[in-house]
């Protein structure tokens, strides 16, 4: 399956306002995580890890404060499932 926002807010319905109000945002969100999450090392999980880590960028940006679980810093529930995916492959150190 491809990522869109189509498939983002099938994900996470929560961010469908921001889906709705700011399209390029969120495009580019999924565009940083899919240049981030290398499909031949995620395997099946790439686009699991790819929704995960696309919703993180979206809640870390200003206006996705409310998904944050700490209002200082940058740690969404979506970061804690993308690190969920990526140690389940053991992505850890990779010598390429």
């Amino acid at each position: 399956m491809a990522v869109d926002a189509t498939s983002l807010t099938t994900r996470y319905p929560e961010l469908a306002a921001a889906v709705t109000d700011y399209p390029d945002m969120v495009d580019g969100c999924i565009a940083q995580a899919q240049a981030m999450v290398d499909s031949d090392w995620y395997g099946s999980k790439a686009d699991h890890a790819i929704h995960a880590l696309a919703a993180h960028f979206v809640a870390i940006n200003p206006l996705g404060e409310l998904a944050r679980i700490d209002k200082k810093g940058e740690k969404t529930v979506y970061w804690i499932q993308y690190e969920q995916i990526r140690k389940s492959i053991g992505a850890g150190c990779r010598v390429i």
